[in-house]
């Protein structure tokens, strides 16, 4: 995961959050389903959540486009690979 706070990447296992509530990305928005015990207020720990955003058990999506794959960010010099509608905007001054 990424801190949002501070863009520093952690291991979910080592995540400085003690639940997790909701995730987003441009495509979508999704509600975390997943709680630890039966009738709880409290999240799941970072460490075990379920990470298929496409599983309607642990997350719900709240727009209506179907859950997207989320997909881990492309190597460096890989941009060129990316369709051009998932190009990277570089403003050039």
């Amino acid at each position: 995961m990424v801190e949002p706070a501070t863009g520093k990447p952690y291991a979910l296992a080592a995540a400085p959050y003690d639940g997790v509530e909701a995730v987003w990305n441009a495509r979508n928005f999704w509600a975390c389903l997943q709680m630890p015990a039966p009738h709880s207020d409290a999240r799941a720990r970072p460490a075990d959540l379920v990470t298929e955003l496409g599983d309607t058990g642990a997350w719900e999506a709240l727009w209506e486009e179907a859950p997207a794959p989320v997909r881990a960010y492309p190597e460096a010099g890989a941009a060129s690979k990316m369709p051009e509608r998932e190009q990277p905007h570089v403003h050039r001054g």
